[in-house]
């Protein structure tokens, strides 16, 4: 039997997954057409993906209880 809960935190998840996803493609792309230089790339990309990883954790951690 599926806990009442269970929707909602599957619904987390997606959200939280699809979020990040985006942010990582998307931080690439900007990063890459930012600077040639891959390292620049590379910081700006990490930047973005590890500040938006800390607002999911922050906002849907404690509705999905996967942090």
């Amino acid at each position: 039997m599926l806990s009442p809960d269970l929707p909602r935190r599957l619904a987390a998840e997606f959200l939280g997954t699809a979020t990040l996803v985006c942010t990582v493609i998307g931080s690439g792309i900007m990063a890459d057409t930012l600077s040639a230089d891959d390292a620049v790339s590379l910081v700006g990309n990490t930047l973005a993906t590890g500040a938006m990883l800390f607002v999911l954790i922050s906002l849907l951690g404690p509705i999905s209880g996967a942090h």
